[in-house]
Protein backbone atom coordinates (compact mmCIF):
# COMPACT_ATOMS: atom_id res chain seq x y z
CA UNK A 1 0.00 0.00 0.00
CA UNK A 2 1.49 3.12 -0.63
CA UNK A 3 1.50 5.96 1.75
CA UNK A 4 0.55 9.41 0.96
CA UNK A 5 1.89 12.27 3.24
CA UNK A 6 -0.78 14.40 5.29
CA UNK A 7 1.74 17.78 4.35
CA UNK A 8 1.13 16.54 0.58
CA UNK A 9 -2.47 16.61 1.24
CA UNK A 10 -3.05 19.83 2.53
CA UNK A 11 -0.80 21.34 -0.18
CA UNK A 12 -3.03 19.93 -2.65
CA UNK A 13 -6.32 20.76 -0.90
CA UNK A 14 -4.48 24.36 0.04
CA UNK A 15 -3.96 24.28 -3.74
CA UNK A 16 -7.60 23.45 -4.61
CA UNK A 17 -8.88 25.89 -2.31
CA UNK A 18 -6.88 28.84 -4.10
CA UNK A 19 -7.89 27.90 -7.93
CA UNK A 20 -11.46 27.80 -6.49
CA UNK A 21 -11.11 31.29 -5.06
CA UNK A 22 -9.56 32.43 -8.33
CA UNK A 23 -12.15 31.09 -10.47
CA UNK A 24 -15.21 32.42 -8.30
CA UNK A 25 -13.00 35.88 -8.29
CA UNK A 26 -12.68 35.91 -12.03
CA UNK A 27 -16.50 34.72 -12.18
CA UNK A 28 -17.50 38.01 -10.94
CA UNK A 29 -15.20 40.23 -12.13
CA UNK A 30 -16.48 39.10 -15.53
CA UNK A 31 -20.33 39.23 -14.67
CA UNK A 32 -19.84 42.60 -12.96
CA UNK A 33 -18.06 43.56 -16.44
CA UNK A 34 -21.49 43.16 -18.83
CA UNK A 35 -23.55 43.72 -16.16
CA UNK A 36 -22.64 46.85 -13.30
CA UNK A 37 -23.73 46.71 -10.25
CA UNK A 38 -23.01 47.43 -6.87
CA UNK A 39 -20.80 44.53 -5.09
CA UNK A 40 -24.03 43.00 -3.27
CA UNK A 41 -26.66 43.84 -5.73
CA UNK A 42 -24.10 41.78 -7.82
CA UNK A 43 -23.32 38.92 -5.66
CA UNK A 44 -27.07 38.83 -5.60
CA UNK A 45 -27.91 39.17 -9.02
CA UNK A 46 -24.78 35.97 -9.20
CA UNK A 47 -26.12 34.04 -7.22
CA UNK A 48 -30.05 33.97 -8.66
CA UNK A 49 -28.43 33.52 -12.25
CA UNK A 50 -26.62 30.14 -11.06
CA UNK A 51 -30.16 29.32 -9.77
CA UNK A 52 -32.03 29.92 -12.76
CA UNK A 53 -29.65 27.81 -14.71
CA UNK A 54 -29.56 24.74 -11.98
CA UNK A 55 -25.46 25.01 -11.92
CA UNK A 56 -22.53 25.44 -9.27
CA UNK A 57 -20.29 25.51 -12.23
CA UNK A 58 -17.94 29.02 -12.47
CA UNK A 59 -19.65 30.99 -15.38
CA UNK A 60 -17.49 33.54 -17.44
CA UNK A 61 -19.62 36.27 -19.97
CA UNK A 62 -19.32 38.47 -22.63
CA UNK A 63 -21.36 41.02 -24.85
CA UNK A 64 -21.78 39.85 -27.94
CA UNK A 65 -23.13 41.42 -31.62
CA UNK A 66 -26.31 41.93 -32.24
CA UNK A 67 -29.60 44.26 -30.80
CA UNK A 68 -28.78 47.87 -31.71
CA UNK A 69 -30.19 48.83 -28.43
CA UNK A 70 -30.07 45.67 -26.08
CA UNK A 71 -26.73 43.60 -26.48
CA UNK A 72 -27.18 39.80 -25.74
CA UNK A 73 -24.78 39.00 -23.23
CA UNK A 74 -23.12 35.22 -23.83
CA UNK A 75 -23.23 32.92 -20.69
CA UNK A 76 -19.70 30.14 -20.89
CA UNK A 77 -19.35 27.32 -18.13
CA UNK A 78 -16.11 25.89 -17.25
CA UNK A 79 -16.52 22.05 -17.02
CA UNK A 80 -13.13 19.98 -16.86
CA UNK A 81 -10.93 23.19 -17.45
CA UNK A 82 -13.21 23.90 -21.00
CA UNK A 83 -14.99 26.87 -21.19
CA UNK A 84 -18.27 26.15 -23.21
CA UNK A 85 -21.03 28.39 -24.14
CA UNK A 86 -24.36 27.36 -22.69
CA UNK A 87 -26.63 30.57 -22.95
CA UNK A 88 -27.58 33.89 -24.30
CA UNK A 89 -29.25 36.49 -21.73
CA UNK A 90 -31.65 39.25 -23.29
CA UNK A 91 -32.55 42.32 -21.43
CA UNK A 92 -36.68 42.25 -20.57
CA UNK A 93 -38.18 45.26 -20.22
CA UNK A 94 -41.73 44.21 -20.03
CA UNK A 95 -41.46 40.85 -17.75
CA UNK A 96 -44.52 40.16 -18.03
CA UNK A 97 -44.88 40.21 -21.71
CA UNK A 98 -41.75 38.55 -22.09
CA UNK A 99 -42.75 36.07 -20.01
CA UNK A 100 -46.10 35.06 -22.22
CA UNK A 101 -43.45 35.47 -24.97
CA UNK A 102 -40.91 33.22 -24.35
CA UNK A 103 -44.02 30.62 -22.96
CA UNK A 104 -45.52 30.75 -26.41
CA UNK A 105 -42.21 30.05 -28.00
CA UNK A 106 -41.46 27.14 -25.62
CA UNK A 107 -45.02 25.50 -26.74
CA UNK A 108 -44.04 25.51 -30.37
CA UNK A 109 -40.54 24.31 -29.48
CA UNK A 110 -42.57 21.37 -27.39
CA UNK A 111 -45.17 20.89 -30.16
CA UNK A 112 -42.19 19.99 -32.38
CA UNK A 113 -41.35 23.07 -33.69
CA UNK A 114 -37.29 22.57 -34.52
CA UNK A 115 -35.88 25.47 -35.71
CA UNK A 116 -35.64 27.20 -32.30
CA UNK A 117 -33.48 27.02 -29.93
CA UNK A 118 -34.19 25.88 -26.28
CA UNK A 119 -35.83 28.00 -24.13
CA UNK A 120 -34.76 28.30 -20.58
CA UNK A 121 -36.40 28.05 -17.72
CA UNK A 122 -35.89 27.41 -14.26
CA UNK A 123 -36.86 24.58 -11.72
CA UNK A 124 -40.35 26.29 -11.23
CA UNK A 125 -41.10 26.95 -14.86
CA UNK A 126 -40.06 30.55 -14.65
CA UNK A 127 -38.89 32.04 -18.17
CA UNK A 128 -37.11 35.30 -16.63
CA UNK A 129 -34.50 35.58 -14.05
CA UNK A 130 -34.23 39.06 -12.06
CA UNK A 131 -30.59 40.59 -12.40
CA UNK A 132 -30.84 43.45 -9.95
CA UNK A 133 -33.65 45.30 -10.87
CA UNK A 134 -33.91 44.14 -14.60
CA UNK A 135 -35.81 40.65 -16.33
CA UNK A 136 -33.48 38.81 -18.65
CA UNK A 137 -34.37 35.67 -20.64
CA UNK A 138 -32.52 33.12 -21.56
CA UNK A 139 -32.22 30.57 -24.54
CA UNK A 140 -29.56 28.05 -25.51
CA UNK A 141 -26.57 28.99 -27.54
CA UNK A 142 -26.06 27.81 -30.77
CA UNK A 143 -22.90 27.63 -32.92
CA UNK A 144 -22.75 29.47 -35.91
CA UNK A 145 -21.49 27.65 -39.04
CA UNK A 146 -19.23 29.59 -40.96
CA UNK A 147 -21.21 29.56 -43.95
CA UNK A 148 -24.57 31.77 -43.29
CA UNK A 149 -25.57 32.54 -46.44
CA UNK A 150 -29.15 33.45 -47.14
CA UNK A 151 -31.53 33.79 -50.27
CA UNK A 152 -35.59 35.51 -50.16
CA UNK A 153 -36.07 32.10 -50.99
CA UNK A 154 -35.14 30.81 -47.95
CA UNK A 155 -36.34 33.51 -45.98
CA UNK A 156 -39.98 32.85 -47.58
CA UNK A 157 -39.78 29.06 -46.33
CA UNK A 158 -38.48 30.16 -42.93
CA UNK A 159 -41.66 32.40 -42.47
CA UNK A 160 -43.74 29.41 -43.68
CA UNK A 161 -42.08 27.24 -41.18
CA UNK A 162 -42.85 29.61 -38.30
CA UNK A 163 -46.27 30.54 -39.41
CA UNK A 164 -47.23 26.93 -39.74
CA UNK A 165 -46.72 26.47 -35.66
CA UNK A 166 -47.37 29.91 -34.31
CA UNK A 167 -50.83 30.24 -36.13
CA UNK A 168 -51.77 27.23 -32.99
CA UNK A 169 -50.63 28.85 -30.24
CA UNK A 170 -52.75 29.23 -27.15
CA UNK A 171 -51.36 32.45 -26.62
CA UNK A 172 -52.43 34.18 -29.69
CA UNK A 173 -54.63 36.38 -28.00
CA UNK A 174 -52.38 36.79 -25.06
CA UNK A 175 -49.89 38.52 -27.44
CA UNK A 176 -51.82 40.71 -29.37
CA UNK A 177 -50.06 43.97 -30.00
CA UNK A 178 -50.09 46.53 -33.22
CA UNK A 179 -46.95 48.02 -35.08
CA UNK A 180 -49.35 50.21 -36.44
CA UNK A 181 -50.56 51.61 -32.93
CA UNK A 182 -47.20 51.96 -31.90
CA UNK A 183 -45.79 53.42 -34.67
CA UNK A 184 -48.73 55.89 -34.41
CA UNK A 185 -48.30 57.01 -30.58
CA UNK A 186 -44.87 58.03 -31.76
CA UNK A 187 -44.41 61.83 -32.07
CA UNK A 188 -44.05 62.38 -35.87
CA UNK A 189 -42.01 66.09 -35.39
CA UNK A 190 -38.96 62.96 -34.68
CA UNK A 191 -39.61 62.94 -38.59
CA UNK A 192 -38.86 66.72 -39.40
CA UNK A 193 -35.89 68.44 -39.71
CA UNK A 194 -35.11 68.81 -35.74
CA UNK A 195 -31.41 67.46 -37.03
CA UNK A 196 -30.21 70.20 -39.52
CA UNK A 197 -27.29 70.85 -37.56
CA UNK A 198 -26.29 67.38 -37.52
CA UNK A 199 -26.73 67.28 -41.26
CA UNK A 200 -28.32 69.72 -43.16
CA UNK A 201 -27.63 68.16 -46.39
CA UNK A 202 -29.80 65.02 -45.57
CA UNK A 203 -33.28 67.05 -45.00
CA UNK A 204 -33.72 69.59 -48.14
CA UNK A 205 -33.67 66.25 -50.87
CA UNK A 206 -36.56 65.24 -52.67
CA UNK A 207 -35.80 61.95 -51.32
CA UNK A 208 -36.04 63.15 -47.70
CA UNK A 209 -39.50 65.08 -48.91
CA UNK A 210 -40.79 61.23 -49.82
CA UNK A 211 -39.97 60.01 -46.64
CA UNK A 212 -42.16 62.89 -44.74
CA UNK A 213 -44.64 61.81 -47.55
CA UNK A 214 -44.67 58.42 -46.38
CA UNK A 215 -44.70 58.96 -42.54
CA UNK A 216 -47.48 60.86 -42.36
CA UNK A 217 -49.46 58.43 -44.85
CA UNK A 218 -49.20 55.70 -42.38
CA UNK A 219 -50.73 57.91 -39.71
CA UNK A 220 -53.89 58.29 -41.71
CA UNK A 221 -57.07 56.84 -41.83
CA UNK A 222 -56.60 55.47 -45.10
CA UNK A 223 -54.07 53.13 -44.02
CA UNK A 224 -55.68 52.25 -40.73
CA UNK A 225 -58.33 51.09 -42.53
CA UNK A 226 -55.84 48.76 -45.01
CA UNK A 227 -53.86 47.30 -41.95
CA UNK A 228 -57.06 46.02 -40.21
CA UNK A 229 -57.93 44.71 -42.99
CA UNK A 230 -54.91 42.32 -43.56
CA UNK A 231 -55.03 38.52 -41.43
CA UNK A 232 -53.33 38.25 -38.61
CA UNK A 233 -51.36 35.63 -36.17
CA UNK A 234 -48.53 35.06 -34.24
CA UNK A 235 -45.36 36.61 -36.15
CA UNK A 236 -41.85 36.70 -35.26
CA UNK A 237 -41.77 40.16 -36.25
CA UNK A 238 -38.15 40.99 -36.92
CA UNK A 239 -37.17 37.85 -39.77
CA UNK A 240 -33.83 38.55 -41.39
CA UNK A 241 -30.71 37.14 -42.03
CA UNK A 242 -28.90 38.37 -38.67
CA UNK A 243 -32.12 37.31 -36.58
CA UNK A 244 -31.44 33.53 -38.24
CA UNK A 245 -28.68 31.61 -37.55
CA UNK A 246 -27.47 28.26 -39.33
CA UNK A 247 -25.77 25.97 -36.94
CA UNK A 248 -24.51 22.39 -37.99
CA UNK A 249 -26.38 22.87 -41.08
CA UNK A 250 -29.91 23.85 -39.58
CA UNK A 251 -31.59 27.29 -39.84
CA UNK A 252 -32.67 28.41 -36.38
CA UNK A 253 -34.71 31.59 -35.57
CA UNK A 254 -32.86 33.53 -32.63
CA UNK A 255 -33.72 37.63 -31.33
CA UNK A 256 -37.51 36.64 -30.33
CA UNK A 257 -37.81 40.46 -28.89
CA UNK A 258 -40.39 41.30 -31.03
CA UNK A 259 -42.72 38.41 -31.25
CA UNK A 260 -46.61 39.33 -31.04
CA UNK A 261 -49.93 38.68 -32.65
CA UNK A 262 -50.25 40.90 -35.59
CA UNK A 263 -50.08 41.70 -39.17
CA UNK A 264 -48.55 38.61 -40.36
CA UNK A 265 -47.37 40.85 -44.11
CA UNK A 266 -44.89 42.11 -41.54
CA UNK A 267 -42.71 39.22 -41.08
CA UNK A 268 -42.43 39.24 -45.60
CA UNK A 269 -41.94 42.35 -45.39
CA UNK A 270 -38.88 43.69 -42.77
CA UNK A 271 -36.32 41.48 -45.05
CA UNK A 272 -37.71 42.65 -48.51
CA UNK A 273 -37.59 45.76 -47.34
CA UNK A 274 -34.31 45.91 -46.12
CA UNK A 275 -31.99 42.52 -46.66
CA UNK A 276 -33.21 41.34 -49.86
CA UNK A 277 -34.58 44.95 -51.30
CA UNK A 278 -33.15 44.70 -54.57
CA UNK A 279 -34.44 41.31 -55.10
CA UNK A 280 -37.89 41.89 -54.00
CA UNK A 281 -37.75 45.04 -56.13
CA UNK A 282 -36.92 42.92 -59.40
CA UNK A 283 -39.09 40.22 -58.61
CA UNK A 284 -41.91 42.76 -58.46
CA UNK A 285 -41.17 44.50 -61.60
CA UNK A 286 -40.97 41.15 -63.66
CA UNK A 287 -43.84 40.05 -61.44
CA UNK A 288 -42.77 37.11 -60.28
CA UNK A 289 -42.91 37.92 -56.56
CA UNK A 290 -46.07 36.01 -55.60
CA UNK A 291 -44.87 33.01 -57.72
CA UNK A 292 -42.21 32.80 -55.58
CA UNK A 293 -44.42 33.39 -52.42
CA UNK A 294 -46.38 30.57 -53.55
CA UNK A 295 -43.63 28.11 -54.03
CA UNK A 296 -41.55 28.86 -51.10
CA UNK A 297 -44.33 29.96 -48.32
CA UNK A 298 -47.82 29.32 -49.29
CA UNK A 299 -50.66 31.23 -51.02
CA UNK A 300 -51.49 34.37 -49.73
CA UNK A 301 -54.76 36.19 -49.61
CA UNK A 302 -56.15 38.58 -52.11
CA UNK A 303 -55.98 41.99 -49.81
CA UNK A 304 -51.76 40.95 -49.00
CA UNK A 305 -51.57 40.53 -52.43
CA UNK A 306 -52.45 44.35 -52.91
CA UNK A 307 -51.26 45.67 -50.10
CA UNK A 308 -48.15 43.80 -49.81
CA UNK A 309 -45.41 46.93 -51.13
CA UNK A 310 -47.44 49.37 -49.03
CA UNK A 311 -46.45 47.18 -45.65
CA UNK A 312 -43.04 46.88 -47.22
CA UNK A 313 -42.50 50.65 -47.13
CA UNK A 314 -44.45 51.08 -43.66
CA UNK A 315 -42.22 48.78 -42.37
CA UNK A 316 -39.00 51.13 -43.47
CA UNK A 317 -40.63 54.07 -42.24
CA UNK A 318 -40.98 52.40 -39.15
CA UNK A 319 -37.14 51.69 -39.32
CA UNK A 320 -36.57 55.21 -40.36
CA UNK A 321 -38.38 57.10 -37.38
CA UNK A 322 -36.75 54.57 -34.72
CA UNK A 323 -33.09 55.51 -36.09
CA UNK A 324 -34.07 59.58 -36.14
CA UNK A 325 -35.55 58.81 -32.06
CA UNK A 326 -31.78 56.78 -31.48
CA UNK A 327 -30.05 59.22 -33.33
CA UNK A 328 -31.53 62.37 -31.61
CA UNK A 329 -31.16 60.82 -28.17
CA UNK A 330 -26.68 59.60 -28.59
CA UNK A 331 -26.41 63.26 -29.75
CA UNK A 332 -27.81 64.78 -26.68
CA UNK A 333 -25.60 62.02 -24.78
CA UNK A 334 -22.58 63.01 -26.93
CA UNK A 335 -22.34 58.91 -28.01
CA UNK A 336 -20.19 59.56 -30.99
CA UNK A 337 -20.24 55.58 -31.58
CA UNK A 338 -24.21 55.45 -31.56
CA UNK A 339 -24.22 58.84 -33.85
CA UNK A 340 -22.54 56.89 -36.48
CA UNK A 341 -24.21 53.75 -35.96
CA UNK A 342 -27.66 55.45 -36.01
CA UNK A 343 -26.72 57.93 -38.68
CA UNK A 344 -25.80 54.70 -40.97
CA UNK A 345 -29.03 52.98 -40.75
CA UNK A 346 -31.09 56.53 -41.14
CA UNK A 347 -29.49 56.86 -44.61
CA UNK A 348 -30.23 53.06 -45.11
CA UNK A 349 -33.47 53.64 -44.48
CA UNK A 350 -33.78 56.81 -46.59
CA UNK A 351 -32.50 55.14 -49.38
CA UNK A 352 -34.18 51.78 -49.38
CA UNK A 353 -37.75 54.06 -49.03
CA UNK A 354 -36.96 56.29 -52.01
CA UNK A 355 -36.18 53.46 -54.13
CA UNK A 356 -39.50 51.59 -53.08
CA UNK A 357 -41.08 55.14 -54.31
CA UNK A 358 -39.02 54.69 -57.84
CA UNK A 359 -39.53 51.32 -58.59
CA UNK A 360 -43.05 50.49 -57.61
CA UNK A 361 -45.69 52.89 -59.04
CA UNK A 362 -48.50 51.47 -57.18
CA UNK A 363 -46.70 53.70 -54.06
CA UNK A 364 -47.30 56.97 -56.12
CA UNK A 365 -50.92 55.52 -56.77
CA UNK A 366 -51.55 55.08 -52.68
CA UNK A 367 -50.06 57.67 -51.15
CA UNK A 368 -51.57 60.62 -53.48
CA UNK A 369 -48.58 63.70 -54.35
Amino acid sequence: MSFVSPVYCASVAHTLHHLKFASEKTEFESFCSVMPLEKKEALAALYNLKVFLNTEECLSFEKINGGDCNAPILIFKFTNFYKIPIGVLKHEPNSSWAEKRMKAMDEMKSNGFERLPHILKDIKGNYLVKLGETSFSCIEYLKPDSDQSSSIEQMFMLAASFHNYSKRSSLTEDLRSSALDNYSNENISHLTPELMEWNPSIFVTEAWKNCIKSAHYFTSQSFLKIYNSLPTQLIHGDITPNNTIISNGKSFFIDLDKVRTDVRLLDFATFSGWSFLERYLTLTEEDKLFSCIQTNYGALEDAEKEYFPIIVLFVRCCVLEWSLRELKQALYDKDLQKEQQFGSILRGAIREINEIWKRIPQIKEIIKE
